[in-house]
């Protein structure tokens, strides 16, 4: 900023005298005459002259330094606002990429959460039929099968009654055939009867003790099952997958390997097949326990999803089984 101090070559302390001085050395350096090729020579002898005629003037100088000092505190305090500024732009700049970065890890970190949230569930889904399991298995039809003859026997006329009550009754809805049922409930009732042998049966020791040949379809099953769940530990899905197909397809009523490949399925992203297992599971586990309700409450076991017909038929040999 030029004041008239710089105008004249003075100084703000300067007394009258020396502001004269510092006038006159001025003018002679300005003057018109003294530069004729000087085309601003004119404007700076005329500002020089005004700049004398204000500060030559003890009230105009006073009003003058006055304005001086308020200019310059004025240019201090844009300059401090300037640097202020400047620093609460940076300090901005630096909280939001804080806040940023906060927010990045925090959804980072919420994300691996409900991922791991969303396979979590599956996990006590196995605790649980695991528990089950071994309680009560559906890979033990001799078992279910040796506790249906005394029901019949004890209530043989409620079972003649309870015919048409089973075919007013809606199947159960499970993953396999209607003829794969009725044969692996006639062996179980086979098996059964064959338990409490009698004078002049014709069955062998090994159906008479229970015993299960070496290559019996659910033994080979689990050796699938164990294998499948081996393989999936290691990491290897589609191994895993194979095996679990092996398995539901020697024992469809194997619960444990519809759960596990439905966890498969849920690994690989297939969520249509996941649910369609975990449905399936749920169907047999319904099944399992409606057979355990039977059995508490002593009444005749229900075979799964037959028709009147087949009914009629396994009533039957049940009939045919206590006369004999």
């Amino acid at each position: 900023m030029t004041t008239l101090y710089d105008l004249l070559g003075a100084l703000p302390n300067d007394d009258a005298e020396e502001i004269r001085v510092a006038f006159r050395k001025a003018v002679k350096g300005v003057h018109p005459d003294v530069n004729p090729g000087d085309p601003e020579a004119a404007a700076k002898f005329r500002q020089i002259i005004r700049a004398h005629d204000i500060l030559s003037d003890s009230e105009q100088r006073a009003a003058y330094d006055h304005l001086l000092t308020l200019a310059r505190e004025e240019q201090e305090q844009e300059s401090k606002l300037a640097v202020v500024a400047k620093v609460h732009k940076v300090a901005s700049g630096v909280m939001a990429l804080t806040v940023a970065s906060a927010a990045a890890v925090g959804g980072y970190l919420l994300f691996m959460h409900m991922s791991a949230a969303s396979v979590a569930p599956l996990k006590p889904i196995v605790v649980t039929t695991d528990r089950i399991k071994g309680g009560f298995g559906l890979g033990k039809p001799a078992e279910t099968a040796a506790l249906a003859p005394e029901a019949a026997s004890s209530t043989d006329s409620s079972s003649a009654v309870s015919v048409p009550t089973m075919a007013s009754a809606p199947p159960e809805q499970l993953p396999l055939p209607v003829e794969k049922v009725d044969d692996v409930y006639a062996s179980d009732e086979e098996r059964a009867s064959c338990a409490q042998p009698q004078a002049g049966s014709s069955c062998s020791n090994a159906e008479v003790t229970g015993a299960v040949p070496a290559q019996a379809p659910g033994n080979d099953a689990k050796f699938y099952h164990e294998r499948a769940m081996a393989s999936y530990h290691k990491g290897d899905l589609m191994a895993a997958m194979g095996d679990l197909n092996q398995a539901i397809q020697i024992d469809p009523r194997l619960k444990q390997a519809y759960i596990d490949r439905g966890i498969v399925f849920y690994r690989l992203h297939k969520f249509d097949r996941a649910f369609a297992d975990a449905a399936a599971a749920k169907r047999i586990e319904k099944a399992d326990r409606a057979v355990m309700d039977a059995m508490a409450k002593k009444q005749p076991l229900r075979p799964l999803k037959l028709d009147p017909p087949h009914v009629t038929r396994v009533s039957q040999r049940h009939t045919n089984g206590v006369a004999d």
